[in-house]
């Protein structure tokens, strides 16, 4: 059997774009017919090997028990509490000239 890659499906895609007279916005439409003829050609699923794998999820971080963090909120200083903000002032409205 052939290979098929994407440099097979991109070649095939381009030669049904071109016979199809170059039209503008149909390039998926172009590379799926070009997957459905060589898979039909040789029999083989190239999309099977170009599919994305799906994203691995995130692993969760591992949790401090809380002992742990019970002392550590020991060990470090307070924070200082914030400064009140100053109230806003209007400007005077100014007269008309």
């Amino acid at each position: 059997m052939s290979e098929v890659n994407e440099t097979v499906i991109r070649a095939r895609a381009y030669a049904i774009w071109l016979r199809e007279g170059c039209p503008e916005d149909a390039a998926d439409r172009h590379w799926y017919q070009a997957v459905h003829e060589l898979m039909a050609e040789t029999g083989v699923d190239p999309a099977a090997d170009l599919a994305p794998e799906p994203p691995e999820k995130p692993k969760a971080k591992a949790r401090k028990p809380a002992v742990e963090k019970a002392e550590a909120s020991q060990e470090t200083p307070p924070k200082a509490p914030a400064r009140p903000r100053a109230p806003r002032t209007r400007k005077a409205p100014t007269p008309e000239s």
